[in-house]
């Protein structure tokens, strides 16, 4: 079972459209509208609407009872669905329930929307400009509109509406003005649905009228104004606009002028000057134009410039084979055509028409003449108006070539004063032409000699100066076309020795090298030669005066050197660095005198504070100096490498290694640069812990004795110690010294057989290393049981350089000393005698000397006056006991010089004594006697004396 339930109806009041819509609506082609609505009262609310066409819209629109709104959509699609045409329409809608109904109207205009709107004028001068009093048509045009309505606004003088019913897009209207003037045209369309408009500023304005052109033929220089002039007639109306000239100059340029205010071209005309750039013949096509209108002008106009042009050249006086340069000065603007004659069967010409349009542009040109001559040049230049000649004369010569006068400048010491002076060509060119000279000794002048030159031919002038003083000397020459001017500045000098002047470099760079060894291997610095050039100056004669003679001292041992001088440079060698002083004597015809100087061989001085020094301990500082604002560059081995920038400069080094350490230093400046080694120093080690070991007793013969040197400790090894031993022998004691490495496991190994028998005590052996020493002093005991130790000989004498002396003219006996305690073995006795001839400290000779000896020989040898020649003698003994079952011996020798007894020299009443002035007698004869031959024998004895007070 249902329920139907019914409300209670409420009566539709307060219909209308919502707040802030209108009871219009504007529906444009294509376009849609919605219309909404509102009431107060009413529910249960029906909807109804329709066109005054009966078109039914309900269906378009809805109503809201509960919220007492509705609405209603309108398209175009609608209007076009039911074939409705653009126009106005009334809408009636209805809200009707049971209680009642309400209507409410509204207009819907529905139009086509005006689009693309345009107005232009319709005439064949641009559109803003219009001639008076004469019909003109404005258009529209429009893309889409409806119902359209225009309304024109001309000249001010009203308006016009005209409406279009339906779709439009084009319309039209003609229309007079006849005030000129400019006027704003505006043309408004409108509808239901748009409004557009476009205005058209235009200007009405008379045609152009009343004008006159004049223009003069010519001809015209193209650096001239052609004028034209612009005439306007006094009746004209000046309302014409914005008038212009525009001019066609017939050359292919033209131009457009604004003329000023009419009323001014009226009174004053208007006057268009042009200057034409090229020549030629032109037709001159004037207008005079306003944006409407223009009346044209033609004329016939000559251009065509006034030949000013003067052929020159840029010398008048030429060499041959001299290009000369040849040019137009005060050429007319515009080209012309010419011809020109060199006289020496060339020309040149451009006859060309082509030239005649173009600016002059003939660059200058040169052109030579090969022979010379007087040539006569001309020229003759044209255009279509236009002619002109000239004739001018050019000289042309050979020129005086390149030359030479020796000397240029000389000085020369008198009393030879003869200057031969010598001009020459320096090429081979053609001999100039017509050639006069001026020759100025200084002291004479010869004027206007005429004068041939010709190349390989000297012209020798000889002058002979006498005076001291300074001489200007100038040779000038000339022709037409050139001039020489040739000189040379002679001094004359009067000198003196003492005007030489010796330059040299007083400090001189020597480097030293290390190519050189010293005999045991080892690297040996060493200087290198310079070679020093002295120069002799003499003022600044250029030779030097006869018969001056020069002996150099350079100071440094070499001989002295005497020259006779010819040349200015000596030159001299030196080997070693150091300071010396040089001494030269001169001699002169009539003087003599002495010039002392000094020179420096080597700048830098390199030392070290100390020459050696423990290994890795002691630090050796090096200094470095003598080269002013240089840098100094030290390698003092090992890596020690430094670069200082100062004087003096310093560096140091701390050596790891044993050895002699040559260090090296180069120093330098922009100008200068020497390597030098500085004495080398010695790192070495501190010698310890040594030890000696040897037999403290030894038997004699052989009498061999070994000494070994070590070191205890294993870690020590010391490099090339030098152990100087000294055995102490009585015969020749003399020591020895070996050199080598010393270590744990390498000794020293020395031998030696003793010579002696005896105590030899001082026994010593003194080993040193650059920094250190070890010193051991003993005694050994050399023996033989059948000889006593007293030894042969008086020891004294065992030496070469302290022979006993005894006197050939004496017996002389020389006996063993030593008694032989082992007599029954039977001493046998040999003697040996020998010549010595000593030739230096370590070199001498020995020859066996025939000495008569007894058959048997004992322990005593005689030597018989006058048995022995003059001269060293080495004497040997040798004791032996030859007997079983120990034979045994001794061997001794001593040294012996035979020399004559010294003369006796005697004066008579003394060998000194006092005397007064006057004749002193000294008689030296009669008691002195040669003592080899005896008393009163004198005749081989040479006598000398001297007196003193």
């Amino acid at each position: 079972m249902g329920i139907l339930c019914y409300g209670i109806l409420k009566f539709i009041s307060g219909f209308g459209l919502t707040i802030g819509s209108e009871n219009f609506v504007y529906l444009k082609s294509g376009g849609s509208e919605t219309v909404n609505f509102m009431f107060d009262t009413g529910n249960n609310v029906a909807f109804a609407a329709s066109l005054n066409t009966g078109l039914n819209l309900a269906s378009y629109g809805s109503v809201n009872s509960l919220s007492k709104t509705g609405n209603l959509g309108i398209s175009s699609t609608i209007m076009t669905t039911n074939s409705l045409d653009f126009g106005t329409y009334l809408l009636t809608m209805t809200l009707s329930n049971a209680e009642n109904n309400v209507q409410k109207k509204v207009v819907i205009y529905y139009e086509e929307e005006i689009l693309n709107f345009k107005f232009y004028l319709q005439i064949s001068v641009a559109s803003i400009y219009i001639p008076i009093n004469e019909e003109v048509t404005f258009e529209t045009s429009m893309t889409s509109g409806s119902n359209v309505q225009l309304e024109w606004f001309l000249d001010g003088n009203g308006t016009c509406l005209i409406e279009y019913v339906g779709q439009h897009r084009q319309s039209s209207k003609n229309h007079t003005f006849t005030v000129p003037g400019i006027y704003n045209v505006t043309v408004v369309a409108v509808n239901t649905v748009s409004r557009t408009f476009h205005n058209v500023p235009v200007s009405v304005q008379y045609r152009v009228h009343g004008f006159d052109v004049h223009l003069a033929e010519g001809p015209h220089n193209t650096s001239q104004n052609v004028d034209i002039t612009v005439f306007l007639n006094q009746s004209a109306n000046i309302e014409m606009g914005n008038v212009s000239a525009y001019v066609d100059y017939g050359n292919g340029f033209s131009n457009t002028y604004i003329l000023p205010s009419l009323a001014s071209v009226q009174t004053s005309n208007f006057i268009i000057n042009y200057q034409y750039p090229v020549q030629g013949n032109f037709t001159v096509n004037v207008k005079i134009q306003n944006e409407i209108d223009f009346q044209t002008f033609s004329f016939n106009v000559f251009i065509w410039d006034q030949i000013t042009a003067v052929l020159v050249s840029s010398i008048t006086k030429i060499k041959v084979n001299e290009l000369t340069t040849f040019s137009f000065q005060t050429p007319p603007h515009a080209g012309f055509n010419y011809e020109i004659f060199y006289g020496d069967g060339n020309s040149v010409s451009d006859k060309s028409s082509g030239i005649l349009y173009q600016d002059f542009n003939v660059q200058p040109w040169t052109h030579s003449f090969s022979a010379p001559k007087i040539y006569s040049v001309s020229f003759t230049g044209w255009n279509q108006y236009y002619i002109v000649t000239q004739e001018f004369k050019l000289i042309v010569q050979h020129p005086i070539p390149s030359m030479s006068l020796t000397p240029s400048a000389n000085e020369i010491p008198l009393p030879d004063g003869v200057q031969v002076f010598d001009m020459s060509m320096v090429t081979n060119n053609p001999s100039p032409t017509n050639v006069s000279c001026d020759f100025d000794s200084g002291f004479d002048v010869e004027k206007d000699v005429e004068t041939d030159i010709d190349f390989g031919i000297h012209l020798i002038k000889t002058y002979n100066y006498t005076q001291n003083g300074t001489y200007h000397v100038l040779f000038y020459c000339r022709n037409e076309v050139s001039a020489v001017n040739l000189s040379s500045t002679m001094i004359i000098r009067n000198f003196t020795l003492p005007d030489f002047i010796i330059h040299y470099n007083i400090v001189n760079g020597m480097n030293m090298t290390d190519i050189n060894t010293d005999p045991y291997g080892e690297m040996k610095p060493t200087d290198v030669p310079v070679i020093v050039p002295f120069r002799i100056s003499l003022f600044g004669v250029t030779r030097l005066p006869p018969d001056i003679t020069f002996i150099w001292d350079f100071g440094d041992g070499t001989p002295f050197e005497t020259v006779l001088i010819s040349d200015f440079y000596k030159y001299h060698e030196y080997k070693n660095r150091g300071t010396y002083k040089i001494t030269i004597n001169m001699t002169g015809p009539n003087e003599t005198h002495q010039i002392d100087l000094h020179i420096q061989m080597g700048v830098i001085k390199f030392v070290s504070d100390k020459l050696k020094g423990q290994i890795n301990v002691d630090e050796f500082t090096f200094t470095a100096s003598g080269v002013i604002g240089g840098t100094y560059s030290f390698d003092l081995l090992e890596g020690n490498i430094a670069t200082v920038n100062s004087n003096p400069a310093s560096a140091k080094a701390k050596y790891l290694t044993w050895g002699r350490k040559h260090a090296m230093v180069t120093g330098r400046n922009s100008t200068f640069i020497e390597t030098v080694y500085a004495d080398p120093v010695s790192p070495d080690y501190v010698m310890l812990n040594m030890y000696y070991k040897y037999n403290d007793s030894v038997h004699y013969p052989p009498g061999d004795i070994t000494v070994i040197i070590g070191v205890n400790h294993t870690s020590h090894i010391f490099p090339n110690i030098s152990c100087d031993i000294f055995m102490n022998d009585f015969v020749e004691p003399g020591n020895e010294i070996r050199t080598q490495n010393v270590s744990y496991m390498m000794e020293l190994v020395f031998n030696y057989q003793y010579r002696t028998i005896g105590e030899h005590t001082r026994v010593t052996i003194n080993c040193t290393n650059v920094i250190s020493y070890d010193y051991f002093t003993t005694l050994i005991l050399v023996k033989n049981d059948c000889f006593k130790i007293t030894g042969v000989f008086d020891r004294h004498y065992s030496l070469k350089t302290n022979p006993m002396i005894a006197y050939i003219s004496d017996d002389v006996d020389l006996r063993n000393r030593m008694p032989v305690l082992c007599p029954d073995k039977g001493p046998r006795y040999d003697w040996t005698v020998e010549t010595l001839d000593i030739i230096d400290e370590n070199t001498f000779t020995l020859e066996p000397f025939n000495k008569s000896l007894p058959e048997v020989p004992t322990g005593s040898l005689r030597f018989h006056a006058g048995e022995m020649p003059e001269g060293l003698y080495k004497v040997s003994l040798n004791v032996s006991l030859p007997e079983p079952p120990f034979p045994t011996w001794i061997y001794e020798y001593t040294y012996v010089r035979f020399t004559k007894p010294r003369p006796y020299a005697s004066v008579v009443g003394g060998n000194r004594r006092t005397s007064k002035l006057g004749i002193i007698t000294i008689n030296a004869w009669e008691e002195s006697y040669d003592t080899e031959v005896g008393y009163g024998f004198r005749d081989t004895l040479f006598f000398s004396w001297y007196c003193f007070r």
